[in-house]
């Protein structure tokens, strides 16, 4: 008799109790931008919480500054991540915009996900 795929007879996890997504969702700056929030867990940090949201689906010619600049309208910016290849130094099309509000990133959410 064949064995059941391995996890099949678990129930799932209480919704209480799952864990946190891998991400959070994208902006895209080639279409109508995506922004989402990280997870309460991912947010916190020694002296309070990061204001971090997510950018993703960048063209490569993306730039932080370009990105500084279309964020920083909606509040006042700590920082901005763009990720690079480690080999070739691209961009790898996703970066980090960290807000010193979490109003303000609650904005940024809300106004850059159209």
């Amino acid at each position: 008799q064949p064995l059941p795929p391995i996890g099949s007879n678990l129930p799932p996890p209480p919704m209480g109790l799952m864990p946190p997504p891998p991400h959070p969702t994208t902006i895209n700056m080639m279409a109508p931008p995506s922004v989402n929030s990280m997870s309460s867990q991912q947010q916190q940090q020694d002296s309070g919480q990061k204001h971090d949201i997510f950018v993703g689906n960048l063209a490569f010619s993306t730039t932080e500054e370009q990105l500084h600049t279309a964020f920083s309208e909606i509040g006042r910016l700590v920082r901005v991540r763009m990720v690079c290849d480690p080999e070739s130094g691209k961009s790898r099309g996703f970066a980090f915009v960290e807000y010193e509000d979490p109003n303000a990133a609650l904005a940024a959410i809300r106004n850059m996900n159209d």
